[in-house]
């Protein structure tokens, strides 16, 4: 073990919200760090405690691995961070933020790196307001809990980290060395163009959650195909109209598919659009 690595090891790592996202970090970062806590509540606590975590990659549950997680209940039972992951909503990000102040004062504020992993861009606006080192993450993988403290994931990462202005290149170094013992993790010079990308295939979640995809058939899949595309294509317009460009995200479509799919007769692209869909049930 190299001398970097060891003072890796040695940082405090605080995850607050042990969702289908926190608990898989937890799982792959947990094993490998020696001062890695979850802070959560309620049946969702009580059952990391019970059982830790169990997580498995999709389609093989029986090759799932357990593992066991230092948890607190609040932040007064976890030393001071050097780094805390928040895996959770945006909506509880400013209330979240001020119990942070509370419990750890001024030098969390100015001296923790704060990491944000919320989809979109709007924790940008509310963690700056509070921490004066944040870092931002993006979750290129689809995760779901089959119940508190059992989560599966489709893949193993990446995440990707980075800045919306490339500044904190030290903190994001150390965040990426802290994920890279346990799962991929890459720093982006590229960030927002990175996080936009990813917001344009997010635009499709509540449209494929009203369908049903994943749980029933889809009653009209020429009707389901034209609306997904053009869907993604005018996101993909918004971003490029903001002067930002595609940066590739996990294994999400490319911009050009995504047109092509738009535009394009169906018979042409019905397969490749099918195939894509698959990957983000």
């Amino acid at each position: 073990m190299t001398t970097t690595n060891t003072a890796i090891k040695q940082k405090a790592v605080l995850l607050v919200g042990s969702g289908a996202v926190g608990a898989t970090i937890a799982s792959w970062v947990a094993p490998t760090h020696n001062k890695f806590y979850v802070l959560d509540r309620g049946e969702t606590l009580d059952a990391i405690k019970k059982n830790s975590i169990f997580s498995y990659l999709q389609h093989h549950e029986d090759k799932g691995e357990k593992c066991s997680i230092k948890t607190v209940e609040n932040f007064t039972d976890c030393p001071i961070p050097d780094v805390i992951l928040l895996c959770v909503k945006n909506y509880s990000l400013d209330g979240l933020s001020k119990a942070i102040i509370k419990a750890y004062g001024e030098e969390c504020e100015k001296n923790t790196i704060v990491v944000g992993l919320q989809n979109g861009v709007e924790n940008q606006q509310i963690l700056s307001k509070y921490f004066s080192k944040v870092v931002y993450g993006i979750i290129s993988f689809n995760a779901w809990l089959d119940e508190p403290g059992v989560v599966g994931y489709q893949a193993k990462g990446p995440f990707i980290f980075g800045t919306p202005d490339n500044s904190l290149k030290s903190e994001i170094k150390i965040v990426a060395d802290i994920f890279n013992q346990g799962v991929e993790a890459i720093v982006s010079d590229h960030f927002q163009d990175a996080a936009l990308s990813k917001m344009i295939v997010n635009l499709t979640n509540s449209f494929t959650t009203l369908m049903g995809l994943g749980y029933r058939d889809i009653d009209d899949a020429s009707k389901f195909q034209k609306i997904l595309s053009q869907l993604t294509f005018e996101g993909v317009n918004i971003v490029k109209a903001s002067g930002h460009k595609e940066c590739k995200v996990g294994d999400i479509p490319s911009w050009f598919l995504m047109g092509a799919s738009a535009r394009l007769p169906q018979f042409l692209t019905r397969k490749l659009f099918e195939k894509n869909v698959k990957k983000w049930l």
